[in-house]
């Protein structure tokens, strides 16, 4: 046990840095969580709209959204979200799969669709970042 304190202590801010990071990823885990939307990776968004055909949201402004998006994306900027409920409405008892650019907005958006009933809301994990990673085809019609 002396051991590892004296690693703490000479090597303090490497472990800063790993407290740092172990809050980061909890936090991230945690946030989808709390406000009642699951998060998904790129392969399971895949399996969710061939199998459920769920409705993509794609919550970026519109000149990101015209430079490439997923297949099938309805495009409603997250500062327009609020004003679009009606025109959701439609899509309340079917999946619906939130994206944004990097994974950080699509919760909160999620929450707020979770608030007004409905029920089967997701966020892509990482958001279109995720998606052109894992090479998943965009479409810029």
């Amino acid at each position: 046990m002396n051991q590892f304190f004296e690693f703490v202590i000479n090597h303090w801010i490497l472990w800063s840095l790993f407290v740092v990071a172990i809050i980061v990823i909890l936090y991230e885990e945690l946030r989808g969580r709390i406000q009642g939307v699951a998060r998904v990776q790129p392969a399971e968004l895949v399996k969710l709209i061939n199998r459920e055909e769920a409705t993509v949201i794609d919550v970026r402004d519109s000149n990101a959204f015209l430079k490439g998006h997923i297949i099938g994306a309805i495009n409603i900027p997250h500062t327009q979200m609020d004003n679009s409920l009606e025109k959701l409405k439609k899509y309340q008892d079917k999946t619906i799969v939130l994206v944004c650019a990097s994974g950080q907005t699509s919760p909160q958006e999620g929450a707020k669709l979770k608030a007004k009933g409905f029920e089967k809301v997701y966020f892509l994990s990482g958001g279109m970042a995720a998606w052109t990673q894992a090479q998943m085809p965009l479409t810029k019609d």
